[in-house]
């Protein structure tokens, strides 16, 4: 049967409406924050009061490592939290050794200045400008408010070898000979699998050895609490080798949501921001009996621990620049296959958060996941139903083939997967500081 010119072009018309139609409505979930600069009027956020109410930790993502605005606005709602919420702590997808200097910074016991003291981080990522002045607004807010100091705590465990200085640092200003060393063939071993000999050298070498000097050293309280901390880092140092090496999917994402549940059990004080890559605030978690078929992410754990006290907000970005790792080579083996540098690239592809609200009204979008959950859920909803898609690129660049300026490194995620996302509809890149 043929259809009338007429009833195709009415057909087409009522199609492209409904379509019209629905996105519209997903679109009045929306709301538009008007600046990401942290010293500007908390006015644009104060929308977020009730989803902030009754927070013990909020986790605030990144698409890339390498984005002006993401740093920025972190700062901002980290600003907000504290004047507001009684928030007092930054929990970092960085070292906990290394993020003991910058804890002693803001409190005004480190020696050096700002610049210098970045410097002590593990990840280029942290090296900008946007880091340096969150870390001095917290040392200018330490300085005005001496009786509710504010925290600065790493939550990663990937580098025994800082871990070990520290402890020898510690162990200096109590007795000067005694010195912990990593068994010289692990030293190099950053990601690789330890043999069974190889994890009881660590034992014999590091462990037993602590353990005698923890008995043997009276430490004060402070210095007690951090050589202990470093020594849980270590012990997941240790079993991150001896079990995963570089199949450690999923584990070091455990011990980061883990190290963050420990630090507030024993100061039940803390509020925290914890500041990570989209990925590790992703709120799954498959808990099984053996660690090696559990499943999830950061986000997940804490989810499972603090429930409704906790809040995870993705940032994500349309089009626009951003500082990231990036090589031409075909198959990059080194660190030195690959360059830092700025990278821009073009729309997010179709079926993408990004793409869904490109048309609204706004430049820096805030989408509540469970209002666009409950839209796309509905009987009524005929737009796209699928997890979205979303960038996943971290600290490193990898062109689509077809195209160097689209990214292979996209990943999709379920409505659920985290409560809200922010969307920057262009982004800049951040503003590094050089060594």
């Amino acid at each position: 049967m043929k259809l009338s010119l007429k009833l195709i072009l009415l057909l087409l018309i009522t199609i492209n409406g409904v379509s019209f139609s629905q996105e519209l409505v997903l679109q009045s979930v929306v709301a538009s924050i008007s600046s990401e600069n942290p010293e500007s009027s908390f006015e644009d956020i104060m929308f977020l009061e009730e989803e902030f109410k009754n927070k013990k930790v909020i986790s605030i993502g990144e698409s890339t490592h390498g984005t002006h605005e993401f740093a920025l606005m972190r700062h901002k709602i980290f600003k907000y939290l504290v004047q507001t919420h009684g928030f007092n702590t930054i929990f970092l997808e960085d070292e906990y050794s290394r993020c003991l200097l910058i804890d002693e910074y803001i409190k005004g016991r480190a020696k050096g200045n700002g610049k210098e003291i970045i410097q002590n981080f593990r990840n280029w990522t942290w090296f900008t400008e946007e880091m340096l002045n969150l870390i001095e607004w917290m040392r200018w807010y330490n300085q005005q408010h001496p009786d509710d100091q504010l925290n600065f705590i790493g939550v990663d465990m990937q580098d025994g070898n800082h871990m070990i200085q520290e402890i020898n640092r510690l162990l200096s200003s109590y007795n000067s000979d005694i010195i912990i060393e990593l068994p010289e063939q692990l030293r190099d071993k950053v990601h690789e699998k330890w043999s069974t000999s190889e994890v009881k050298d660590f034992d014999n070498t590091v462990v037993k050895k602590l353990n005698v000097l923890m008995e043997s050293i009276k430490f004060s309280e402070e210095d007690r609490n951090v050589i202990l901390r470093l020594a849980m880092h270590l012990e997941q140092y240790k079993i991150d080798h001896a079990e995963f090496g570089n199949g450690n999917t999923a584990y070091r994402d455990f011990c980061m949501g883990e190290n963050i549940i420990y630090a507030m059990k024993n100061n039940t004080k803390l509020k925290g921001l914890f500041i990570a890559h989209n990925a590790h605030i992703a709120k799954v978690y498959e808990k099984k009996k053996s660690i090696k078929k559990s499943y999830g992410f950061a986000g997940g754990v804490l989810d499972a621990h603090f429930g409704d006290k906790h809040l995870a907000i993705a940032q994500e970005f349309d089009e626009g620049s951003f500082n990231a790792y990036y090589t031409k080579k075909k198959e990059p083996v080194h660190q030195e296959d690959f360059e830092l540098m700025e990278i821009t690239i073009e729309k997010s592809i179709d079926n993408s958060i990004a793409s869904e609200f490109r048309n609204t009204d706004c430049s820096i979008c805030y989408i509540p996941m469970k209002k666009v959950a409950n839209i796309r859920s509905s009987k009524n909803y005929t737009g796209y139903k699928k997890a979205f898609h979303h960038h996943t690129i971290g600290g490193r660049f990898f062109p689509a083939k077809d195209n160097e300026q689209q990214t292979l490194e996209y990943i999709q995620s379920f409505d659920e997967t985290f409560d809200a996302f922010i969307l920057f509809k262009k982004s800049t890149a951040s503003n590094l500081i050089r060594e």
